[in-house]
């Protein structure tokens, strides 16, 4: 592995919330099924508190309203998944944009510093070599 290989790597699996790293594999986990590659999801719906993209509820007829994600499911009663959204697979991530559930990340991602993108690109690329 490459010193940026590695350099992504501790980035994508740092716990420890210090500058750099991302605690991605809280909920993307790196475990690899039977006869697959990593999917990099642990399956769950979280709310992260994404921020409401304004501009697609407006183009969408749903200006001014919240989307609840899972808990708009007619078979989900519990009022604490509102605005809970799957997790998402990182596989394939740098040509899979936009981010989160409404693309409201898109521009954050974007301007993430380059090298750092760049380094978890190389690991995940060195994950499927």
């Amino acid at each position: 592995m490459t010193a940026q290989e590695l350099e992504g790597m501790n980035i994508y699996m740092n716990e420890v919330d210090i500058a750099g790293a991302g605690r991605c594999t809280l909920c993307h986990p790196i475990i690899k099924d039977v006869d697959s590659s990593p999917l990099m999801t642990d399956y769950s719906y979280n709310n992260l508190g994404v921020p409401i993209n304004n501009a697609l509820r407006t183009a969408n007829g749903k200006a001014g309203t919240n989307d609840e994600g899972l808990f708009l499911n007619p078979d989900v009663n519990d009022t604490s998944l509102k605005g809970s959204f799957k997790v998402s697979s990182l596989r394939n991530i740098a040509v899979t944009g936009p981010y989160m559930h409404n693309g409201v990340f898109k521009e954050q991602i974007k301007n993430m510093n380059k090298e750092k993108v760049l380094s978890i690109n190389l690991f995940f690329f060195f994950l499927y070599s």
